[in-house]
């Protein structure tokens, strides 16, 4: 059985280990002594949210844009006891059509040439890709402006 991931960089996690690190302690220390605090809102999702996007090779500054979409996505999912899903459910699915032309996006800018964001030696304090003039693909923005998939900061 093939192991799930691409198979020419077993290790690009490694290679964010001082990120991780950083990005761990950062979240810690957000926490102040006495204050209750969701381990998973606070900080299991914040740091998944973050080293996905880095993973996928979203730069920090589409983050918001990603989060909003997965959240639009996921609370489309919800099948709790809601009376009306219409918008919900069509907020989910112009989420999962605008993420899906960010992601062709992405990897077009990759197929077309350098920076090689996904490289295994790629630094992990370059430069995002997508700030250099060549590299200027921008997803819509229409779901990430609801107040109910505003991300959270982290």
């Amino acid at each position: 059985m093939r192991p799930f991931g691409p198979p020419h960089s077993p290790g690009r996690v490694a290679a964010l280990r001082g990120e991780i690190v950083q990005l761990t302690k950062g979240l810690a220390e957000d926490f102040q002594e006495g204050r209750q605090i969701d381990v998973v809102a606070d900080f299991d999702l914040p740091a998944a949210h973050h080293l996905i996007c880095r993973l996928l090779g979203v730069p920090p500054e589409d983050e918001h844009l990603f989060h909003a979409w997965t959240a639009a996505i996921i609370a489309g999912a919800d099948i709790g006891p809601v009376s009306d899903t219409t918008e919900r459910d069509r907020a989910s699915r112009q989420a999962r059509q605008e993420l899906g032309q960010y992601l062709v996006g992405l990897a077009e800018q990759v197929v077309a040439g350098p920076p090689a964001i996904c490289s295994p030696t790629s630094s992990t304090n370059r430069t995002p890709p997508c700030s250099s003039p060549k590299w200027n693909w921008r997803p819509p923005p229409s779901c990430c402006s609801s107040p109910d998939t505003r991300p959270r900061s982290i």
